[in-house]
């Protein structure tokens, strides 16, 4: 009875665990298409705060058409808030399972935040971003 017992405990852990590799197996499919991004605003953030000499906030609206998305990105030198308006998107963090966000959802992007968003939905998706990046820097006109 003990190895009818310790067959089965091993049996369990063995489905178990092939049922985990399975899951961290899913892999979000690749963007088909670009995302269309409009910047809304920025403020240069070096007369608020000397810590802050450098750096920019912006807000931008993005729209991701069905299919679209963005490919695996880190966000460790820009750490963004974004809201999603309508539509829904599928999001997969640092490897982790794909998770889906519709409207009124909001993503905290950190610096140790890696990702992959798609829209796997009908509908486009409008999200609006705020992000706090480097300056860029401007350029000389001719």
């Amino acid at each position: 009875m003990n190895l009818f017992k310790t067959g089965a405990v091993m049996a369990v852990g063995i489905a178990l665990g092939a049922a985990g590799t399975v899951a961290a197996q899913a892999v979000l499919p690749a963007p088909n298409g670009p995302q269309q991004s409009q910047p809304l605003g920025s403020i240069d953030l070096t007369a608020t705060n000397p810590n802050l000499a450098g750096y920019t906030l912006n807000l931008r609206r993005a729209i991701i058409p069905p299919g679209a998305g963005l490919a695996p990105h880190s966000h460790k030198t820009f750490p963004e808030i974004a809201y999603i308006e309508s539509g829904v998107l599928s999001d997969q963090r640092n490897g982790g399972p794909i998770t889906t966000h519709g409207p009124g959802s909001v993503l905290l992007n950190t610096a140790d935040v890696t990702h992959a968003l798609l829209n796997q939905g009908a509908e486009p998706v409008v999200m609006f971003a705020t992000s706090v990046a480097p300056t860029k820097p401007k350029t000389a006109k001719p």
